[in-house]
């Protein structure tokens, strides 16, 4: 069954189906029949029109236990795909029919929607596995924690999640009080108590400007943002690059990603820049890096809404960057925040020629 409270906007972004799972191996079970279900993955678009039968088939045991006079059939898996999120699903193969899913809005937070696995598949640990490969993602994306909404005296609703570490809570944005308000208003509440609940699935991290006392740390990060794009080692070059931001020369301006100990784990480096085709300011990111014992923890992602915010607050009209075509990684990374420009760059080298002179 889908809440969806209809106050909340919904931002355009183009949904995760298809793109390969980061986890470092697959997850392996076995069912009743000893048959192997290996794969944990990203709905891809054939999986879409699968996914109301499985959670329709899974919604069986709670009408069972609940003895509901009716129940919502299942939403479609395209209109799920419409919403901001990602959906993973559990395959016998990599390119199996699904036999369970999880659902994962990016609404204001990280949110788990929906889990659901057939009753055939039940009781073999693809719903946990399931959940911790949600939660892995919403980590990966930047995102501190995982919410969802359950029953609380359901023995494989609320009891099933705080065994995986979701604590009650309480709604805490504008969303997850929407969600809470709609779920009141159309009568969940007739079977049971409804709970948030919630899960840490990430050290938070904070962004902030440059002190001057990250010197040592920053010039660290720089030379391996540098050594990334196999730019020659240039210790003054990282030192006249880091008195630059530390002084605010040339217009620029520095950013850091910090741990819980305040200990510089990302940058970012930022300028104004005209737009005199729009006559706006933008914000140019030069720089963007993250230490590699830190990828994964959503610190570029954490960066790049910061400048985002930055350019809101300002009235810049964008924030632009450019990187290499290659750079699937962080592509992958860019991909989710902002949009891809058809525009080619250019390099053209100082040359000296007659001079221009000033009409006046």
């Amino acid at each position: 069954m889908v809440v969806d409270p209809a106050a909340v906007d919904r931002p355009d972004r183009t949904p995760a189906a298809g793109r390969p799972h980061p986890a470092d191996r697959p997850l392996c079970v076995t069912n009743r029949e000893d048959r192997p279900v290996p794969v944990i993955r990203f709905a891809s678009d054939r999986d879409l029109d699968r996914l109301a039968d499985v959670e329709d088939d899974a919604d069986r045991l709670l009408v069972e236990h609940l003895r509901p006079d009716e129940w919502d059939r299942a939403a479609n898996g395209r209109a799920r795909a419409e919403r901001p999120g990602f959906l993973l699903v559990a395959a016998e193969t990599d390119d199996g029919e699904p036999v369970g899913f999880a659902h994962v809005l990016e609404e204001d937070g990280a949110h788990l929607e929906q889990l659901a696995v057939r009753r055939s598949h039940g009781r073999l640990g693809i719903g946990t596995a399931l959940v911790r490969a949600a939660a892995a993602e919403a980590a990966r994306r930047g995102h501190s924690r995982v919410t969802l909404r359950t029953y609380a005296d359901v023995p494989w609703n609320a009891p099933f999640y705080a065994r995986l570490g979701f604590v009650e809570s309480e709604p805490d944005t504008a969303y997850l009080r929407d969600l809470a308000e709609t779920e009141g208003r159309i009568g969940l509440d007739r079977w049971g108590r409804r709970l948030q609940m919630t899960a840490t699935v990430n050290p938070p991290l904070r962004v902030r400007a440059i002190h001057a006392d990250d010197e040592s740390r920053w010039l660290e990060l720089y030379a391996g943002y540098r050594a990334f794009y196999r730019l020659q080692e240039d210790a003054q070059a990282v030192a006249t690059t880091w008195s630059w931001v530390r002084d605010g020369r040339h217009g620029l301006r520095g950013l850091v990603a910090v741990d819980e100990t305040d200990r510089p784990v990302a940058l970012a480096n930022l300028r104004v820049f005209a737009r005199p085709s729009t006559a706006t300011l933008g914000l140019y990111l030069d720089d963007l890096f993250t230490a590699t014992e830190a990828r994964g923890s959503g610190a570029a992602t954490a960066l790049l809404r910061a400048a985002a915010t930055i350019a809101a607050k300002e009235g810049a009209s964008v924030v632009r960057w450019i990187t290499a075509s290659d750079n699937a990684t962080a592509r992958a990374v860019y991909d989710r925040v902002a949009t891809a420009t058809p525009w080619v760059t250019y390099d053209l080298a100082p040359a000296p020629g007659d001079d221009v002179r000033d009409p006046r």
